[in-house]
């Protein structure tokens, strides 16, 4: 069939043409076919912080055509309300929803198939105070079997100096939560913004870095968290971002010499953690971001065109390097960018929540 042979984004737009199409292209067998078609894997996922925009509606950026999509989130039950994007990987995204008969609960769903899961209550004495101090999600896809785990960490104790934390991993293909996990960060890990940390996720291994001195990796596959000094090329160095692209972990920092300030892209070899530096931003690019919040994303090219994203919280600016060509590109400019969450998303037509 012809249409199976179509890109992901192709798919998004032709589902609209008529109801024989849309029924024919969220059926099992088509999406089954579609799933065996090489696709466009890479997208960034876009919705506005604390609620959603336009009756669920976000965008999606198509690094390969250089263009908005809109994606909306209308598929969800009306019950789940005031969905937060929190993480996303693998074809599918991670929100926190307000249902009002159970407090805050743990959507999954893959936007281009409408598939979704509302996942079980975690086993806690008190649900609302463990959301409330959630720290950390995560979520990830095993590529072999397509089943996937959602990692919580959520803080327990709140003493400055000696907080600790509780792990919960749950597991698609037994659909339930694994036994929770108690352990100490250490001493300066303190989460008092009620931010949301999403680590990265590295063969088998997430990384959650906390400043420019040490990071946290927590293996998917023990379930054991380990403490880890991380090198630093400066005294001056701060800690900007962390992206993980095909099994490679590139740091983000931003250095001060003198009343010199620039943004510099580091290679992490996740195995020793030693450094390799990539390229330093352009001054007149830098300027946008020097000193402002931004996020820093990973593009996955099966083209080979890798690169970082830069997105700007302040504004609407957002900035790709190339990692293959070495170029520095600005990304067109969408309406409902400025002020959103942001996460990576491979367009997937063969993973189910």
């Amino acid at each position: 069939m012809v249409l199976a042979h179509l890109p992901v984004p192709s798919f998004l737009r032709m589902r609209v043409v008529c109801k024989d199409w849309w029924h024919l292209m969220y059926s099992t067998s088509f999406l089954e076919l579609c799933s065996k078609q090489p696709s466009e894997r890479s997208c960034f996922v876009f919705y506005e912080r604390g609620k959603m925009v336009a009756n669920g509606e976000g965008a999606i950026y198509i690094p390969s055509s250089n263009k908005w999509l809109k994606l909306s989130l209308s598929f969800l039950p009306c019950n789940l309300k005031e969905p937060v994007l929190v993480t996303g990987g693998g074809g599918l995204l991670c929100f926190v929803c307000n249902k009002s008969e159970s407090g805050s609960v743990i959507v999954v769903c893959n936007p281009v198939t409408k598939s979704w899961r509302e996942l079980p209550p975690l086993d806690v004495e008190d649900p609302e105070v463990f959301m409330w101090y959630l720290a950390m999600v995560s979520i990830v896809v095993d590529e072999h079997s397509n089943s996937y785990k959602v990692i919580l960490v959520s803080q327990t104790s709140y003493e400055l100096y000696d907080a600790s934390w509780r792990t919960f991993s749950y597991s698609s293909l037994t659909k339930d939560w694994s036994r929770p996990s108690t352990h100490h960060l250490g001493a300066n890990v303190h989460n008092d913004t009620c931010e949301i940390w999403t680590p990265v996720e590295c063969n088998g291994v997430l990384f959650e870095n906390f400043g420019t001195e040490y990071v946290w990796t927590y293996d998917l596959h023990k379930g054991t968290w380990r403490h880890i000094e991380l090198p630093s090329p400066s005294d001056s160095a701060e800690e900007r971002g962390l992206v993980e692209i095909h099994g490679h972990l590139f740091r983000v920092l931003q250095t001060e010499d003198y009343e010199t300030k620039d943004i510099q892209i580091w290679k992490l070899n996740p195995t020793d953690l030693s450094l390799t530096l990539v390229v330093f931003m352009p001054p007149e690019l830098a300027a946008t971001f020097l000193d402002v919040s931004f996020t820093v994303l990973g593009i996955h090219s099966i083209a080979g065109n890798d690169a970082l994203c830069f997105l700007s919280l302040k504004g609407q600016s957002a900035l790709l390097y190339d990692l293959s060509e070495r170029s520095w590109n600005w990304m067109p400019k969408f309406p409902l960018f400025k002020g959103s969450n942001s996460c990576y998303l491979n367009l997937r037509l063969d993973i189910s929540a």
